[in-house]
């Protein structure tokens, strides 16, 4: 069985730099332990979410939307 594994974090938050050491420390340790057990078969960084396009079907109708989540009203 395959996985797609996301990895992802809010983008406007702000981190010392001590704390963001230490988590992309704590990424490598996560990818090199699935890479030296043969688990990784790729990867490849992705966009920022600001450059996401949302699209759904509905009533054969296709619906494009600017951003990765959901319209919603107020």
């Amino acid at each position: 069985m395959k996985y797609a594994l996301l990895i992802y974090g809010n983008e406007q938050a702000s981190f010392t730099e001590a704390e963001s050491a230490a988590e992309y420390e704590a990424y490598d340790q996560f990818t090199k332990d699935i890479v030296d057990r043969g688990l990784m078969q790729s990867g490849e960084a992705l966009q920022p979410t600001s450059t996401a396009t949302t699209v759904q079907v509905r009533g054969g109708e296709t619906l494009t939307t600017d951003g990765p989540f959901a319209e919603t009203k107020e």
